[in-house]
């Protein structure tokens, strides 16, 4: 009454409403309810009981129905009225007791090492089962030749065409059960500047025994360096019994796609240089399906042209008295696919001879070039970031300019244009 605070709590928590039900002697009993829907009870500053609510309340009261008192009503924003008892009457079920009985822990342990091996067993079997049940067969064949054609990318009349690298696949499903699929769904997805086309195709159903080809077309775009040589093939299908099955593969794309055979070049920027354990391979052997029958190669050197705008080349160099190969370019960024490459065919060729391939590069990494690379294209982003700003500020204006026009068009007694 005197104006004086009695007491002061800091919640931790973001309170929804409260309400004082009753004091103790001296001392003040009140809840206060929280948007996490938390019920809390207080006397004075000290918290009593803490319980959780199905909603969160905006308005409480204590109220004393006829058979029982100290009943929480709680009023929710929706109008749902909600009443909580913090309290719980005593069990009044009695329960007999049973004669105890020792525990045979090894009959239990018995027991578990039976139930565990059925259960492998069982399990074993329904994978085996699994595994040999084939119901789908798929292949993949890559055309020999690869078209060129291109593409207009910007409205620019004067602007040269984008080239384009294009070659044909042919999947192959064959259905092996001898009841038919349905639903199957085949797509192909690659990262730019590789896209597919369609990327999607589907087949209603599959009679048993059946064989369907689906031809598709694999699209390098110049304009962009290509950052992987592989496509995913995802396959999908419904079999006799509804179950849903899937099958990925991923798929490496024909050399000829990203490059053409060129002279070697004699000096580059970046040079590595790769020993192997493996006696020296002829590099007219190892990439014969890039080769033309009428190229007339240097046998210890080879040299690519990658299909971008820019034209890179990138020359490999056998050495005559080691095991060593010289991969050197101005351009680094492209370095990857031809080292790729050769690790790829060097293992095939030293699988032959079952001898495990192992590649060594003493040198150091020219990692410095690689974060000039890395700045240069950080830099370019940030250009191209700003130009695009501009370009946009500069619509802006020219909007502006066309409502003034439209304006100045509708008004019967125009004014001259001064500015």
């Amino acid at each position: 009454h005197s104006g004086v605070p009695r007491f002061m709590r800091k919640l931790d928590y973001n309170p929804s409403c409260m309400h004082v039900y009753g004091c103790a002697g001296d001392r003040i009993r009140y809840i206060v309810s929280s948007f996490d829907g938390y019920l809390f009870v207080y006397l004075d500053g000290i918290l009593q009981w803490a319980a959780q609510l199905e909603e969160c309340p905006i308005a409480l009261s204590v109220v004393d129905l006829p058979e029982l008192k100290g009943v929480i009503a709680g009023l929710g924003e929706n109008g749902k009225l909600s009443c909580s008892y913090l309290g719980t009457d005593p069990p009044k079920l009695s329960f007999d007791e049973r004669e105890r009985r020792p525990i045979d822990y090894e009959a239990i342990s018995r027991e578990t090492k039976a139930l565990q091996k059925g259960i492998t067993s069982a399990e074993s079997a329904s994978s085996t089962k699994t595994q040999n049940i084939q119901e789908l067969q798929v292949k993949v064949e890559f055309d020999s030749d690869i078209r060129e054609d291109s593409i207009q990318e910007t409205t620019e009349e004067d602007s040269p065409p984008t080239p384009l690298s294009v070659v044909t696949v042919h999947v192959t499903i064959n259905n092996l059960a001898n009841t038919p699929l349905r639903n199957i769904s085949l797509s192909l997805m690659a990262k730019p500047p590789l896209f597919t086309q369609p990327p999607f195709t589907q087949l209603e159903e599959l009679e048993a025994k059946g064989k369907s080809t689906r031809d598709l077309s694999i699209i390098l775009n110049h304009f962009m360096l290509p950052t992987s040589r592989y496509i995913s093939l995802s396959i999908s299908y419904t079999n006799i019994s509804d179950t849903p099955k899937h099958i990925d593969h991923s798929l490496p794309l024909p050399l000829p796609l990203f490059l053409d055979t060129c002279k070697p070049s004699k000096d580059a920027k970046y040079k590595l240089t790769l020993e192997t354990n493996i006696p020296d391979t002829p590099l007219l052997e190892l990439f014969h399906d890039v080769i033309e029958t009428d190229e007339n190669l240097p046998p210890n050197a080879i040299g690519f042209q990658i299909h971008t705008i820019s034209h890179p080349i990138v020359t490999i160099i056998l050495s005559k008295s080691s095991n060593r190969y010289r991969v050197q370019t101005d351009y680094i960024e492209i370095l990857w696919i031809i080292v790729e490459v050769l690790k790829e065919r060097l293992e095939c060729y030293s699988a032959k001879s079952n001898t495990s391939l192992q590649l060594s590069f003493n040198d150091e990494l020219p990692l410095q070039d690689y974060f000039i690379a890395i700045d240069t294209h950080f830099e370019t982003r940030i250009s191209q970031f700003q130009l695009r700003e501009i370009l946009s500020d500069y619509a802006k204006q020219f909007r502006c300019i066309q409502k003034r026009i439209l304006t100045r068009l509708k008004d019967k007694t125009p004014t001259a244009l001064n500015n």
